[in-house]
């Protein structure tokens, strides 16, 4: 019996008469409720747990039918005068439509990777009530800002791009859903993307731990090794960026615009806020003398442990994968005693 199909059976089935005696203001005794069950075309009355039990119903939604009902066929409640005393409180409604308001406006987020495939929204990790109107104050000026970016770049493409980056969370290698070898360690892979906004061109910066950690910045997919990455700690012109140095000074954390000029680096810590120097003096580099060296001289050693798990990890893998595991570097001891 499919759904619109019970709605009519249970306004038909069950039937709604006044109590005997006047109840108090707003209890739910005002109204009680036979139901009935039809075998070889009889009507036979039944207890409510049996009626709700047969139907697989809960009783808010059978006693709500047979309230909007109209002569036995199911109807819309907004078009059906329901009792007074069924009705729901307008305290309770002014409740429900302030709870509804309160979480409409929570901070949602699109799904990060299946947004495409999916129109589900997340709440942001937001907890703080209090920050809650800062928040949503900051992300729309967020929002703003990126688009008025966009629109000068779409009008100067010759002179404007406006990208946005990301470093993707991390991936495990091999991806493989067995239970048997779920707990073994794998490889950590890490993808860092770059998006023009008005190309819509995507570059990736694809590498595994054993080629390249974190730490590292990396400036079509492709693929990273260790001697990609670079070392340009001797290009620190500055100790710091961090807007102020006491401590109810804004942070690193609280910059939203950053702009690089001969003069020295500006900053704004709102969006709608004017362009303030950072009030840190450089230092003194002559680019004649600077070296810029690998950051890795070899590639990464992962642990003993989590070599020895790719290597059980090999017997549902294909062949033509095992040589890449099996030349993986690694540690010759292990740190677990």
């Amino acid at each position: 019996m499919s759904w619109d199909m019970r709605k009519v059976y249970v306004a038909a089935t069950v039937q709604m008469t006044q109590t005997m005696r006047p109840a108090k203001e707003n209890s739910k005794r005002n109204y009680s409720f036979q139901y009935y069950l039809k075998k070889k075309g009889k009507e036979l009355q039944v207890c409510k747990t049996m009626f709700l039990n047969t139907l697989n119903l809960k009783e808010w939604s059978v006693r709500n039918w047979v309230v909007t009902s109209n002569s036995g066929m199911h109807g819309d409640s907004k078009d059906v005068n329901m009792p007074t005393k069924r009705r729901v409180s307008c305290e309770k409604k002014d409740s429900l439509l302030h709870m509804k308001d309160f979480l409409e406006k929570l901070p949602k987020l699109e799904s990060h990777y299946c947004r495409s495939d999916t129109k589900k929204l997340y709440l942001e990790t937001i907890f703080q009530l209090e920050a809650f109107e800062d928040h949503i104050r900051k992300k729309n000026e967020a929002r703003a800002e990126k688009t008025k970016d966009k629109d000068l770049a779409i009008q100067n493409p010759e002179e404007i791009a406006v990208f946005t980056m990301d470093m993707q969370a991390v991936k495990l290698a091999p991806m493989i859903r067995a239970t048997a070898i779920y707990f073994k360690t794998k490889l950590a892979v890490h993808n860092y993307t770059v998006f023009n906004l008005v190309t819509k061109n995507v570059h990736c910066y694809l590498w595994h731990e054993v080629e390249g950690g974190l730490e590292a910045s990396p400036f079509s997919v492709e693929y990273l090794s260790h001697d990609y990455f670079l070392d340009y700690t001797n290009l620190s012109y500055y100790d710091s960026i961090r807007p102020g140095v006491r401590r109810h000074d804004p942070t690193i954390n609280d910059l939203r615009c950053i702009k690089y000029e001969e003069s020295g680096i500006s900053f704004k810590a709102n969006y709608s806020d004017d362009w303030k120097t950072l009030q840190r003096k450089p230092k003194h580099i002559d680019m004649n003398e600077v070296i810029i060296d690998a950051l890795y001289k070899d590639r990464l050693k992962i642990t003993l442990e989590k070599y020895h798990h790719l290597q059980v990890l090999k017997g549902v893998l294909p062949m033509d994968v095992h040589s890449f595991y099996d030349a993986l570097p690694h540690l010759t001891t292990s740190f677990k005693k």
